[in-house]
């Protein structure tokens, strides 16, 4: 069989296409990581992911080394007049899916991040208060299997370690390798 000139020009045309094409989609990819990073951290700063909001510009999710405090947050923040708040309060050390809110009146709030910005930022919920909406927020969990982990949990008590989940009628133990990372138990 004889390949013509022109079969031979389309062959070239078309790896030629095709690695534009992985060019684009290597630098596109690139490019879109970089402008994903979160405006102030970087998960390999450190394991205690925090959100900051309220009446200030640096607001929103920072990630900090282990025992950094309250104070040492609304430092990295540019937050002025730190001397206002109460010195325990701020010689508090901040855990992983803290929120603190600083409102226009100056007061400061302490809170929890809920599920879903938990899951998003790859942090685990509360087995025991997940409800089920938030339940079937994990992959692999639907509405059938987050409404027997709630009925296990309401008629047996709480659950005392996640490996529990094992006992919820329907969960074996691939299904538990799966999602344990997705939930903890507080002291």
């Amino acid at each position: 069989m004889r390949i013509t000139r022109r079969q031979v020009d389309g062959l070239i045309v078309c790896v030629l296409l095709t690695a534009a094409a992985c060019l684009f989609s290597l630098f596109s990819a690139r490019m879109a990581h970089h402008d994903a990073r979160i405006a102030h951290g970087d998960p390999r700063d450190g394991p205690v992911v925090v959100r900051l909001s309220g009446d200030l510009s640096r607001k929103g999710i920072y990630y900090l080394p282990q025992n950094t405090t309250l104070l040492n947050l609304l430092t990295l923040a540019g937050v002025d007049r730190r001397d206002r708040f109460d010195q325990s309060t701020l010689s508090r050390s901040l855990a992983a899916g803290q929120t603190v809110t600083l409102n226009a009146a100056g007061n400061l709030t302490l809170g929890q991040m809920d599920a879903a910005d938990r899951l998003a930022l790859d942090l685990p919920i509360d087995l025991n208060r997940a409800t089920l909406d938030e339940l079937m927020l994990i992959p692999g969990i639907g509405e059938a299997t987050a409404d027997r982990i709630v009925q296990y949990r309401n008629t047996s008590g709480p659950f005392n370690k996640v490996d529990d989940l094992i006992k919820v009628p329907g969960i074996k133990e691939k299904k538990l390798k799966r999602w344990e990372r997705h939930f903890y138990l507080p002291p």
